[in-house]
């Protein structure tokens, strides 16, 4: 029993290299912090792999029928947690191959993006810009050379430069899913909550637990985006 579960681990990793294999650039310790994720993959709970799962599985189903799908990030305040999931999720996305795919994020309030989610990603190796303009506040986030920045600023969900319909809703937050029960204009809904390290805020732990999150989700949103890689339409 114990050689078998040797030989079944010894095959994960390879399969996991190989869907690991010529990933596209990330900035160096950005890249070398995604890289060091997909051995952690299998450590996942099911649950929440299924989920990730039904995620992938609708960008594959638009791409296929020639659409772009667009997955809009929702949580209470939009202050860390669905800031988080759009940046690991595109920086995946990229990573992956995953060209065909629009992602965004939206709170049910307008709340301030926290000083603690932007140093979280800057210790994973995002670079980030501070911007104001016309008295409102952008951060300008990049995660690999020559490419666009992901710009992001506190918004709600109905923000004019979110998808107005025909988008997926993945609920990041345990009250905005208590709250949402309905997205208006979206074609699927999905519960996928992280715990909120805001908590933490002014305390001795809160650099760790900010980094804790940030690490789970950016796990998760490569182990999804890994489920598509090099996805065409």
């Amino acid at each position: 029993m114990i050689r078998i579960a040797t030989l079944l681990s010894c095959l994960y990793f390879l399969i996991s290299f190989s869907l690991h294999a010529q990933p596209r650039p990330l900035y160096p310790i950005l890249f070398e912090y995604s890289k060091d994720l997909y051995p952690e993959y299998k450590e996942i709970p099911e649950e929440r792999r299924f989920k990730l799962e039904a995620v992938a599985e609708y960008i594959r189903e638009k791409v296929e029928i020639g659409e772009t799908p667009e997955i809009m990030f929702i949580g209470s305040n939009q202050a860390t947690r669905s800031l988080l999931a759009q940046v690991w999720a595109r920086a995946a996305a990229h990573y992956y191959g995953v060209d065909d795919v629009e992602l965004y994020s939206g709170g049910i309030h307008e709340g301030p993006i926290t000083t603690n989610t932007i140093t979280a990603i800057e210790r994973a190796g995002f670079i980030v810009y501070k911007i104001k303009e016309g008295g409102q506040l952008f951060y300008q986030v990049k995660y690999s050379f020559n490419l666009k920045p992901i710009v992001i600023y506190p918004k709600k969900i109905d923000d004019r430069l979110n998808p107005p319909a025909d988008f997926m809703a993945v609920i990041v937050c345990q009250s905005a899913a208590q709250n949402l029960p309905v997205v208006k204009g979206t074609r699927k809904r999905l519960e996928l909550t992280f715990n909120d390290p805001y908590g933490y805020e002014g305390l001795e732990e809160e650099n760790e637990e900010y980094d804790k999150a940030c690490h789970q989700i950016a796990l998760e949103m490569f182990y999804l985006f890994s489920k598509l890689k090099h996805l065409e339409s």
